[in-house]
């Protein structure tokens, strides 16, 4: 009975205070994009990135679907256009994104520039929007550095 009701109990989303004082609520039982809640997160996204914000919002369902979905695959040993036709076949934009964000962060920290730099391109086209100010200004330093 205790753990049906703990279960119960991080099943459902949760209200915290964030740093500037707002209710901001939180799925702490989401942890992949194959938890249960994750498709909340996807369907509830309007009022989620109203209350986080959009980056804070994008990056992590960005993490969900890394830890759910690209994480195995790499374990499969699948190819990145395989990551890329899956991700977008299931999740469309978002699943680009999430591939986007994973595979120029990859090749930037491997610093294969000549990879990286058409990926981060299209994703700052693309999402650049979506990424915290930091985010965006590391990938266009480093386009900028790396032309």
């Amino acid at each position: 009975m205790r753990r049906l009701l703990f279960a119960l109990l991080f099943s459902f989303p949760t209200l915290a205070v964030n740093a500037q004082g707002k209710a901001t609520e939180v799925f702490v039982s989401v942890k992949s994009s194959k938890d249960l809640n994750f498709e909340r997160l996807l369907r509830d996204s309007a009022s989620i990135k109203k209350s986080v914000g959009s980056d804070q919002y994008y990056s992590r369902i960005s993490r969900l679907i890394f830890k759910g979905d690209i994480e195995p695959m790499f374990a499969e040993a699948k190819t990145w256009k395989e990551i890329e036709k899956s991700l977008i076949g299931k999740y469309n934009a978002i699943g680009e994104e999430a591939y986007l964000r994973t595979r120029a962060g990859i090749a930037m920290q491997m610093k294969q520039w000549a990879e990286y730099l058409p990926l981060a391109k299209r994703l700052l086209e693309k999402y650049g929007s979506h990424l915290s100010e930091a985010d965006r200004k590391k990938h266009e330093e480093a386009m900028k550095a790396n032309q």
